[in-house]
């Protein structure tokens, strides 16, 4: 059964980020701050539903050919689970090394091998989710509150939450940074404050140098 995912939807629920040079240009606030691995890849939605599963980005719908994509519809199928959307980046990762890679190699391996494991949904944030017997989660809910439901349902290894932490302190952020995102080979970070969302990448390097920032949504058929 098809879910029917339109274009539409795809730039409804596309992060806007606000693009900055330095993590000091974010001000952190106590127990409303996160910090997110982000890779090089595309925006994807993905949908699971009463046992079904789709997944859509710039490039178009994702089938079950594509392994995570039928990862998705196992979660689908679990018992319970009504509907649930989730936002997240599709990449893919060195098979020798497991550290994520360029867009090029991810369209690469979407064309001439969809079902490689080296193709990965990494999960930034859920939108809802509908379990029978539990009250609904939609995207009016804190963020980590998602982000841990998220975690529940994705015990599979092609489609996983992103790394993340929550952050009291501008130290806490760069310890992340420096543990996790630039060690891992991850393009990026995602940091949270509240309902803003800003994106750091790994060059040039980001705890030095002049700030600047600029708000842009990512643009169709562009890696972010």
């Amino acid at each position: 059964m098809s879910l029917k995912l339109s274009a539409l939807e795809l730039e409804r629920y596309r992060p806007r980020y606000t693009h900055i040079s330095s993590l000091s240009d974010v001000a952190i606030l106590p127990r409303w701050s996160f910090i997110q691995a982000k890779p090089e890849g595309e925006f994807v939605l993905a949908v699971f539903s009463n046992g079904s599963a789709e997944a859509l980005t710039v490039w178009g719908r994702l089938g079950l050919e594509v392994r995570a994509v039928a990862e998705l519809k196992a979660y689908g199928a679990q018992e319970g689970v009504r509907r649930a959307t989730l936002l997240g980046y599709l990449y893919a990762v060195d098979p020798s090394s497991g550290r994520p890679v360029a867009v090029e190699d991810l369209e690469r391996a979407v064309k001439e091998d969809p079902s490689s494991e080296m193709v990965r949904v990494g999960v930034f944030d859920m939108a809802e989710l509908l379990v029978a017997g539990m009250e609904a989660i939609a995207s009016g809910e804190p963020w980590g509150y998602r982000i841990r439901k998220a975690e529940t349902l994705l015990r599979g290894e092609l489609v996983t939450a992103l790394p993340y932490a929550a952050v009291d302190s501008m130290l806490e952020a760069r310890r992340f940074w420096e543990r996790r995102v630039l060690p891992e080979g991850w393009n990026g970070a995602i940091i949270r404050v509240g309902d803003e969302l800003y994106q750091a990448r790994r060059q040039p390097r980001l705890t030095a140098g002049p700030t600047t920032a600029r708000h842009v949504g990512e643009g169709a058929g562009r890696s972010a």
